[in-house]
């Protein structure tokens, strides 16, 4: 019952939304509920599920590089 959507269009940074493609925890729906929200957000799909940072830490972690590299 967290209402995040109501604050996240204040948020005016550019956003990495790592989605993991086999959440069970997360729909989808969520998601694209806080992408369009977002102003500037980056999606990257990872086949994974919910924890994906404890699951596949090396995927994430490349594209978290890279996305912190495109900002500078």
């Amino acid at each position: 019952d967290v209402n995040y959507l109501s604050r996240a269009s204040q948020i005016t940074l550019p956003c990495l939304y790592l989605r993991a493609t086999q959440d069970r925890l997360v729909p989808k729906q969520a998601s694209v509920a806080l992408i369009t929200a977002l102003r500037e957000v980056h999606v990257i799909d990872i086949n994974a599920p919910h924890f994906l940072l404890q699951v596949a830490p090396e995927i994430a972690a490349t594209h978290i590089q890279g996305f912190v590299s495109s900002l500078t």
